[in-house]
C-alpha cells in the first residue's frame, strides 16, 4: 500500500542523476557463501531422476501382435461381434448338416423350422405396401 499523504521534496535533474549514478557505482556484490548456499538449495529443489538403466524386454511375437492390437482401441472387439453375427446370418440361412444332425439327435425334429415351431400349417405371407 502507498502512503498519499508523502511530503518529501522533489528531486531536480542533478540530484537524481546523481542518485543514478552512485547505485551504478556501488552494485551490490553476492559473496561466495551466499552463492554456493543458493546453488545447494536450488540443487535439493530440482526434482531427482530415478537412475535405472533400461535395457528393452526381449518380447515374444505374441505379445508383440497384442501390444499392436492393444493401440487401435477396442476394434477388435467389434470385429468379434460382426464376425459372429455374419456367422450366425449364415447359419440360420443355410445351416451345415452337422447343425441339423445335432438338431435332429438332442430335439427330435428334422428342421430349425419345426425346432421353432412353425409346422407346415403356418403359414407366412409377405404383403407389399
Amino acid at each position: 500500500m502507498t502512503d498519499k499523504d508523502f511530503n518529501y521534496p522533489p528531486l531536480d535533474e542533478r540530484k537524481l542523476g546523481l542518485l543514478f549514478n552512485a547505485a551504478q557505482q556501488e552494485a551490490p556484490e553476492m559473496g561466495a557463501e551466499f552463492l554456493t548456499r543458493l546453488q545447494s538449495q536450488a540443487f535439493e529443489a530440482m526434482p531427482q531422476e530415478p537412475k535405472m538403466a533400461f535395457a528393452p524386454e526381449k518380447l515374444s511375437l505374441f505379445e508383440r501382435i497384442s501390444d499392436v492390437f492393444a493401440q487401435f482401441g477396442g476394434w477388435p472387439a467389434v470385429a468379434c461381434l460382426a464376425t459372429a453375427g455374419i456367422l450366425g446370418v449364415v447359419i440360420g440361412i443355410s445351416p451345415p448338416d452337422v447343425v441339423l444332425d445335432v438338431t435332429t439327435a438332442y430335439f427330435q425334429t428334422e428342421s430349425l423350422i419345426e425346432l421353432a415351431g412353425l409346422g407346415d400349417e403356418t403359414e407366412i405371407y409377405w404383403e407389399d405396401t
